[in-house]
């Protein structure tokens, strides 16, 4: 009969630690989802306005007249 407890306090021991780290999980992840909703309350808040992103220049030696992208079919085989 002492064997079967000390299996069954094995088995809870075991089951404790694998507990202890979904815990620990969970609580990271909660955290994450607390900022997040924090950010999300700020940007449902009637006063928000975002903030525009600041553009870098262009470079100096572009005109703008390229193209950009892959080139037409007909061009490349030539």
């Amino acid at each position: 009969m002492a064997d079967v407890n000390l299996n069954k306090l094995q088995e809870i021991i075991t089951n404790a630690e694998n507990n202890a780290q979904t815990i620990s999980l969970i609580r990271k992840n909660i955290e994450k989802v607390n900022s997040l909703m924090a950010e999300v309350n700020a940007m449902l808040e009637p006063g928000f306005k975002p903030e525009q992103k600041e553009r870098k220049p262009r470079a100096q030696g572009s005109t703008g007249t390229g193209r950009r992208g892959r080139p037409k079919k007909s061009e490349s085989a030539q």
